[in-house]
């Protein structure tokens, strides 16, 4: 539960507490090294969390508020597409790496 916090508050927007959060990472590195495994494995599935919550929002609007036409290119089709694949990729990457996790056990 400890080492979750740290790693959660590796991301936060305060500079000065994800710093401090990388400090005491290092130092329970520096006292325990077999714990590295562990720790990468928490930081791992943090940044995981991170890809699949960005993929599961919609993509940004294009839309540029009233300056006419001709601004909209990438949108359409083409580009949801390219959003729809690239979500299915980090759901893979996901199930990869969830049974790697298992082969390890």
């Amino acid at each position: 539960a400890l080492l979750e916090r740290l790693v959660t508050r590796l991301g936060d927007s305060d500079n000065r507490t994800a710093s401090l959060a990388a400090m005491c990472i290092k130092e329970v590195l520096e006292e325990h090294p077999a714990m590295g495994v562990v720790v990468v494995s928490s930081i791992s599935e943090l940044v995981q969390k991170s890809i699949m919550q960005l993929n599961e929002m919609p993509p940004p609007s294009r839309h540029m508020g009233g300056r006419g036409r001709g601004r909209g290119r990438g949108r359409g089709r083409g580009s949801k597409l390219r959003f729809e694949q690239q979500k299915e990729e980090a759901k893979q990457a996901e199930r990869d790496r969830r049974r790697g996790m298992e082969r390890r056990r």
